[in-house]
């Protein structure tokens, strides 16, 4: 009997799991979509007269958004124009080549050291005469998610109630 509620509770905790990874991915991506396309609007005037410090002041306030992890403008010939890392731009996103001639949000997952995996927007500004934003999204954070909602269930249902993770940490 504790058998089939362990077996039951595996396979229901791998199918939240799967379902919660795909809808924060989606989330995650939708997300960082709707900030690089509004960056990329609020943009153009300040690249156009070259307002860097007010380019930098717009995009210092997305690092407060949960799951965001950076923000970059770089101009048409990829010169950084503003960025949130401290101190300097990974390697990785400086190799970006335009895409798509300019024309549409580029969603790809890049390794960058001393962050992991990251799901980077590219979104084009002015469809790319004038330069791209990049926003990275935390794919740390839908992975942490998902590893809870799969183990969590497993040890409640296959480990003796005074062992399980309910009993210890009850939320």
């Amino acid at each position: 009997m504790v058998g089939m509620f362990g077996l039951i509770a595996i396979v229901t905790s791998i199918t939240i799991g799967l379902e919660l990874h795909k809808v924060l991915t989606d989330e995650y991506r939708t997300k960082g979509i709707a900030i690089s396309k509004g960056i990329s609007t609020s943009a153009v005037e300040l690249i156009l007269t070259r307002d860097a410090s007010t380019v930098q002041a717009t995009i210092d306030q997305y690092l407060n958004i949960r799951g965001v992890l950076y923000v970059l403008v770089v101009n048409d010939e990829q010169e950084v124009i503003s960025h949130t890392f401290v101190p300097a731009v990974p390697a990785e996103l400086l190799d970006f080549q335009p895409h798509n001639n300019g024309q549409h949000t580029l969603v790809r997952a890049l390794e960058i050291k001393g962050f992991g995996t990251v799901m980077d927007i590219s979104e084009p500004i002015l469809s790319g005469l004038i330069g791209y934003v990049h926003v990275g999204m935390d794919v740390g954070l839908i992975k942490k998610a998902f590893w809870h909602a799969m183990i969590k269930p497993c040890l409640s249902g296959c480990l003796p109630k005074h062992l399980s993770p309910a009993s210890v940490f009850p939320y």
